[in-house]
């Protein structure tokens, strides 16, 4: 029962970030989906990105991230290079104004986040971490 109780908040706990994070990127006519892909394009930092890609590392549907990817670009926000492994699969670039926006973005995040996380403890951080990364590790 522990564990289905930790799931459960674990469910909450994300519709909550999704709350907050829209909340967040609204301004920066971003949603808290593109936002994610957006951190995906930029954190993973390789030159060979694609959206199925992202889905495989951010553990999403890869139909969900090409329509998010669709929207990004039908808005500036990313461009579609020739891949060179790949001759159907493109590769996605953040252009400029992606990377003004995801800035923005962040820039609101980090008060956010040290306001929220501010008086947690470390190792008790450290140890949610590592369980959360357990479990994600035994899921498919």
């Amino acid at each position: 029962m522990k564990y289905t109780d930790l799931i459960l908040a674990v469910f909450r706990l994300n519709g909550q970030l999704i709350l907050e994070g829209d909340r967040l990127a609204k301004e920066d006519g971003l949603t808290s989906a593109k936002w994610h892909v957006m951190g995906a394009l930029i954190y993973f930092g390789e030159q060979n990105i694609t959206v199925s890609r992202i889905a495989s590392r951010m553990g999403l549907r890869r139909q969900g991230v090409q329509r998010i990817v669709n929207e990004l670009y039908e808005n500036g926000l990313v461009i579609f290079e020739d891949n060179p492994y790949h001759k159907k699969a493109k590769q996605i670039v953040p252009t400029d104004e992606g990377m003004k926006r995801f800035n923005s973005v962040m820039e609101k995040q980090i008060p956010w986040a040290n306001e929220h996380g501010g008086g947690l403890n470390a190792d008790e951080l450290e140890t949610t971490l590592k369980v959360v990364r357990m479990i994600s590790a035994r899921l498919p």
